[in-house]
């Protein structure tokens, strides 16, 4: 979940930026209990007790018209649920949910899709619909909203004034308050949420880059506390006057910001050294110092201390890092593509002492939930497994999918894989639906199958339409 400039938006929107907005009295009649445990946070999807919250489907948001986001008649890429048996999707015999609730008539499946379960809320984003002084229709911002998991109560919480290149934005529970963080592709901006939406406050302005700790995981407690990182939003700034530096030499300014203190924030700046943010693990936000054109990869973290940053790559002869997720506060390294190979470098230092070939080939690294690395290779998805240094046996499939989306790829730590996939109806019309990979549920070959590695079992989430299914002859 971009670069454009400032456009003031009508008064008329400004008034509807905390208007509740509720859909209905009723509701579902239904919710989660609230100490439920909820896993997915930020993901297409997201699992609360025995419910899984979802977008059925995806648009992309600037390609929708005036009507095509009114409260109440959306059922394409709207929020759904959907209730679990014995933790697993209830389907009938052609793999369609056999039972789903409509949670918000809204479009929630777009580019910009994150959906998020604090107590007994969810919050997401949907296209504004609203008409600027201009009389252009804004699509591309973003109205931030909360509702009840039972579909009841839904507020408007904060929209965007921009949101242009590399915008993006995440929930946090931080002791007893939600918190919207969001970079809009120019400020970060922090919005507190209690019984109400307060007033955004901005942590940081003129940024260039964001980098904001994934937190997919959440506990019930009325005074939630962040570790490491959490707590925490990173960034990257051009220098200015007011760095003191020579704003003709080369360099910028790597920053972080506490998300709920806007004045307790750190930077370094040299006017040499040129950062650009990779990601952030557990206690270390990762990122590439490029100094008289050298560049290497460096865990750090102390912002305003170098002299305790971590060198994880010494070469930049390495391609397609990417950072494994630290264990136990450990750093395990990176994998990278050298040498026409793919390597896991444990200590980055040296790519034949501390280092394992886990394929023969060149794959870039999607995710890695510690023993598997999960890279594609066209519309195929595999998995190498780290523990086994056999080349010829560590890798297998996971899923072929013809028709997937490979731009939106979640990976929940509880075994699953979801993306879009695209389903054309008999009348051609096409849209791309949620679907998921069960990685608990291998494919079993048929009797006197030759293929045995047939990969995992995936199943359609969102809600099939008529439209776009094919008449079985």
């Amino acid at each position: 979940m971009k670069k454009f400039r400032k456009i003031l938006l009508s008064v008329c929107l400004c008034f509807t930026m905390f208007a509740l907005v509720s859909c209905g009295e009723t509701g579902l009649g239904s919710m989660p209990k609230t100490d439920d445990m909820v896993t997915g946070n930020g993901n297409l999807a997201v699992t609360k007790g025995e419910y899984v919250y979802f977008v059925d489907s995806y648009v992309t948001s600037t390609d929708l018209g005036k009507n095509d986001n009114n409260q109440g008649e959306v059922k394409t890429s709207a929020l759904y649920r959907t209730k679990l048996k014995e933790d697993k999707l209830d389907v009938d015999e052609k793999g369609n949910l056999k039972t789903y609730e409509l949670v918000v008539s809204k479009v929630v499946g777009t580019q910009n899709t994150g959906l998020f379960i604090f107590d007994d809320y969810i919050y997401y984003g949907t296209p504004n619909m609203q008409n600027d002084r201009e009389g252009k229709l804004r699509t591309d911002l973003i109205d931030f909203c909360r509702a009840k998991l039972d579909g009841t109560n839904i507020e408007v919480l904060y929209t965007t004034e921009q949101y242009s290149a590399g915008a993006t934005y995440s929930f946090y529970k931080i002791g007893g308050s939600v918190y919207l963080v969001v970079f809009d592709g120019k400020d970060i901006k922090q919005i507190e949420i209690t019984s109400y939406a307060k007033n955004a406050v901005t942590l940081a302005s003129n940024v260039a880059s964001v980098m904001m700790p994934k937190i997919t995981d959440y506990a019930y407690t009325k005074n939630y506390q962040t570790t490491g990182t959490q707590g925490y939003v990173y960034y990257t700034r051009n220098v200015t006057e007011n760095d003191f530096i020579n704003t003709s030499n080369k360099g910028n300014v790597l920053g972080k910001v506490n998300i709920t203190k806007k004045d307790e924030k750190e930077e370094r700046v040299d006017g040499v050294t040129t950062y650009e943010l990779k990601s952030v693990e557990s206690n270390y936000v990762y990122a590439y110092k490029t100094v008289n054109s050298n560049k290497c990869l460096y865990a750090i973290n102390n912002v305003a201390n170098t002299s305790t940053d971590i060198q994880i790559t010494a070469t930049d002869d390495y391609t397609n890092e990417f950072v494994l997720p630290n264990v136990n506060g450990e750093n395990l390294g990176v994998i990278v593509t050298y040498g026409g190979k793919t390597i896991w470098v444990k200590d980055g230092l040296n790519t034949s002492t501390n280092s394992v070939v886990i394929s023969d080939a060149e794959y870039t690294i999607n995710y890695c939930d510690g023993r598997y690395a999960y890279y594609l290779n066209g519309t195929k998805m595999y998995r190498i497994d780290l523990t086994n240094t056999n080349l010829d046996e560590n890798v297998e499939l996971v899923f072929d999918e013809t028709n997937i989306d490979t731009t939106y790829l979640d990976f929940d730590e509880e075994g699953y894989i979801y993306y879009f996939n695209t389903y054309t109806g008999d009348s051609g019309k096409s849209q791309k639906y949620l679907k998921r990979v069960d990685l608990s549920s291998k494919i079993q070959p048929e009797e006197n199958e030759e293929e045995t590695d047939l990969g995992y079992k995936t199943e359609l989430v969102g809600v099939l339409k008529n439209k776009h299914t094919k008449v079985e002859i």
